[in-house]
């Protein structure tokens, strides 16, 4: 993908969905690394099995490279948008999805504040702006707001 975008605009650019590039047997920081400002987009989710699709659980319960691309992301200066991706658990997501938003802002804070509130969601994917913001893929309801409190 990196060389059918390589003579085009900058603002052509790639997402990189960690548990799919898992998946196809590839390191997903290596391809974070190679993909350098050309990333725009970033979806985390983390599984127990990096094989494995089924396999998903809240982020940091799983296996795959959370913390070293997020380490990366932070060398890079990554501006671009971070999005989790909690597909689990239908009938009651928000435990998982605030513990897996927790848990990727412990390794890298949101603004410098580890505290993650109902305005650091959203339903929508965002624009890449200054500043880090974890986005959740999902409706946040209100009794999820007085949650992450």
């Amino acid at each position: 993908m990196l060389d059918a975008i390589k003579g085009m605009d900058q603002r052509m650019g790639l997402c990189i969905d960690i548990g799919h590039t898992s998946r196809t047997g590839a390191n997903f920081v290596e391809w974070i690394e190679k993909a350098g400002p050309r990333l725009l987009d970033v979806h985390v989710k983390d599984l127990k099995d990096p094989m494995v699709a089924r396999s998903q659980v809240a982020v940091g319960d799983g296996m795959l490279a959370i913390v070293p691309m997020f380490k990366l992301l932070k060398k890079m200066k990554y501006q671009g948008g971070v999005m989790l991706e909690y597909e689990i658990e239908a009938k009651n997501p928000f435990p998982g999805m605030q513990k897996s938003s927790r848990t990727c802002a412990a390794f890298w804070p949101a603004s410098g504040d580890s505290r993650l509130r109902a305005r650091d969601f959203s339903p929508l994917p965002c624009r890449p702006r200054p500043g880090f913001r974890l986005r959740a893929a999902a409706a946040i309801s209100s009794e999820l707001e007085s949650a992450l409190i």
